[in-house]
């Protein structure tokens, strides 16, 4: 049985070995030391794949032009296979037998429209995509699709919620192959023995 003494000792020398363990870790430097370990800085990136939104406009030249500038004279070809001008680069990966009505409105080309046809205004583009992505969206709400930057808790700072179109291209929404970062290391202490990679 340990004496008050021999406990004393017992406890005094966790305390200050826990002391010494959280110190190096914190010394470690959070970003610095995950780096350190073969994490890429993408993972502490928080810039949108694909930028910040942009409005359904064209800039050329220095002027900036809306969609209906040219679509009020402009009939809008039913084969998407066919475009041209300003939309030759366009590739179309993105469902089955769509053509450009299926997003834009047919009279307004600076919207999109809904299922029963009404106009969304092109900031407002999430719901768009909500019309044939619902449980996408339905996540995208709950924060389980896309990414929110900020604070884990709302009530401790601001969050900032990121777009469809920030992450993908509404033509060709799916993402290309990427390489995997690896796993999150299971201590903050450093390792004495080398592990094999992760696969």
């Amino acid at each position: 049985m340990l004496t008050v003494r021999a406990a004393s000792w017992y406890v005094v020398c966790s305390i200050v070995l826990l002391t010494v363990v959280f110190a190096l870790a914190a010394a470690g430097g959070g970003t610095d030391r995950a780096r350190e370990h073969g994490v890429r800085h993408i993972a502490f990136d928080t810039t949108p794949v694909r930028g910040e939104p942009r409005a359904l406009e064209l800039d050329r030249a220095g002027f900036t032009y809306s969609c209906m500038e040219c679509h009020r004279d402009l009939k809008v070809p039913a084969d998407r296979a066919n475009l041209e001008a300003e939309h030759c680069t366009i590739v179309f990966r993105h469902g089955t037998d769509m053509s450009c009505q299926v997003c834009h409105y047919p009279d307004n080309r600076d919207a999109y429209v809904d299922r029963e046809c009404r106009q969304i205004p092109s900031t407002n583009s999430v719901e768009l995509c909500a019309k044939c992505h619902n449980i996408e969206y339905r996540d995208w709400k709950a924060n389980i699709h896309g990414r929110v930057n900020g604070y884990w808790d709302p009530a401790r700072g601001p969050q900032t919620r990121l777009l469809c179109v920030q992450c993908h291209d509404p033509h060709a929404p799916a993402f290309q192959p990427m390489q995997p970062l690896p796993p999150p290391r299971k201590t903050r202490t450093p390792s004495s023995k080398k592990r094999p990679p992760h696969e």
